[in-house]
């Protein structure tokens, strides 16, 4: 049960089987997560049936304890829990076209991929990207296997994002 009264932040875990290069690591994902719960905000976990064994490692690496609803929507369903959230976290996916159809502020990751072809249209919305050399490579393996198009996303410039989205709400 989500209260309507309290704030909701949801975050996808992955963008698709053939794109592990698309996801912001778990540990990132579960700095995120504690830092949003000290703040008072509920954290919404999104993800496939697939994601099952990442959303463990999430609960294993947080002190927070979000709601884990990975592998228990359908589309209709996870809709209308995106359409719920106040802000909603993900890399570039079909997740994140849902928030931009239901009206959802996003925070994207971008970096394997170029935001000015996938990016959907949407009415409030922040974009990471990292600008390096190698992005976007359109690959789904790092070909330097460092990753830093999404490591060096900080879970606390993420944090800065939603903070504004939500402020923007009580403003």
């Amino acid at each position: 049960e989500l209260d309507p009264d309290k704030r909701i932040v949801g975050i996808n875990l992955t963008a698709s089987q053939k794109w592990e290069t698309k996801n912001w690591p778990i540990e990132s994902i579960a700095k995120l997560c504690d830092m949003l719960a000290k703040k008072n905000v509920r954290v919404v976990i999104t993800g496939m049936d697939r994601d099952k064994d990442l959303a463990r490692e999430l609960m294993a690496k947080t002190s927070s304890k979000p709601a884990l609803l990975v592998g228990k929507t359908d589309l209709l369903q996870l809709a209308a829990v995106i359409k719920r959230c106040n802000v909603f976290v993900t890399p570039d996916s079909a997740p994140m076209h849902i928030a931009a159809a239901v009206g959802t502020p996003f925070v994207a990751f971008f970096g394997p991929t170029d935001l000015e072809r996938h990016l959907p249209p949407a009415q409030k919305f922040f974009v990471f990207r990292k600008l390096l050399p190698c992005s976007p490579c359109y690959s789904s393996r790092c070909k330097i296997t460092t990753h830093d198009c999404m490591r060096t996303i900080t879970p606390e410039e993420v944090l800065g994002k939603v903070e504004e989205f939500l402020g923007e709400e009580t403003a």
